[in-house]
This record gives structure tokens, C-alpha cells and sequence, in this order.
């Protein structure tokens, strides 16, 4: 069975935990409730990531979860939205979380962005980041 001790968190707002098999949980505060808005809620020594919010399954930003063989899935407010990058940016292109004078050009150029920043710019990024500001 695996027993859990509470470590000190480098976040105010989160609790920390440790199992002995060594991975990290973060929880809300007093609450027990996995959530992690700094990154993700739980760290496996394998190297397995989830990122929870509100103690569901939820990124917008990457992966929720990471498997050690790499294998990702793409959770939003619990409701799985993909296994690839692409898969999940085009979903995210038609939610309503952008504001109401965006134009889908831009749209796009901001997931571009996002994305070139995860992975490194590329000189098309550059020069849409030049047209925006």
C-alpha cells in the first residue's frame, strides 16, 4: 500500500505530498483536491505527468497527461480533447475563449506563437510576432 507524507510545498496556496514509491502530489490547500494551476499535480518517478485543476483533467496549454513512452493526452475541464498537438489545437481554435473581436487569423497566429514558444521559434514566428507588436 502505498503511504503518503505531506513535504513542504514551493507554493502558499498547495499542499505537497510524497508516496514511498516516490511520486509527488499537489493538492489544494486543507483540501485533498488535486490541482496544480503551476504545472502539473502529479510527478511520477517514471516520468508520468497529470495536470489537474479543480480536481479534474484539464490543460489548455500542452498535454494533461505524459506518459513515460511519451504517449499524450489532452484533457479540457475533464473531457478528453485529443491525443496529439494537433488534434487538440484544432479543438481549441473553435472554443469561445477568445475574445469577441478576434478574428481567426489571429486565432491561429496565437496558437502558432504558443506553440513555436513550446518548441522553439521559427523565423514565420518571428515575423508574426513583429506584425503584432
Amino acid at each position: 500500500m502505498n503511504e503518503r507524507i505531506q513535504i513542504k510545498s514551493e507554493y502558499p496556496d498547495l499542499d505537497k505530498y510524497e508516496y514511498d514509491n516516490g511520486t509527488i502530489w499537489y493538492c489544494k490547500k486543507g483540501t485533498g483536491i488535486r490541482h496544480n494551476p503551476y504545472g502539473p499535480a502529479i510527478i511520477a518517478k517514471d516520468g508520468y505527468k497529470v495536470y489537474y485543476i479543480e480536481d479534474k483533467l484539464h490543460r489548455l496549454d500542452g498535454p494533461t497527461r505524459i506518459y513515460p513512452t511519451g504517449v499524450e493526452e489532452y484533457y479540457i475541464n475533464n473531457i478528453r480533447k485529443g491525443n496529439t498537438k494537433q488534434e487538440f489545437y484544432n479543438v481549441i481554435k473553435n472554443l469561445n475563449l477568445w475574445p469577441k473581436d478576434i478574428n481567426e487569423q489571429d486565432k491561429v497566429n496565437i496558437l502558432n506563437i504558443k506553440d513555436s514558444l513550446l518548441n522553439g521559434l521559427s523565423t514565420n514566428t518571428i515575423n508574426i510576432l513583429k506584425l503584432l507588436l
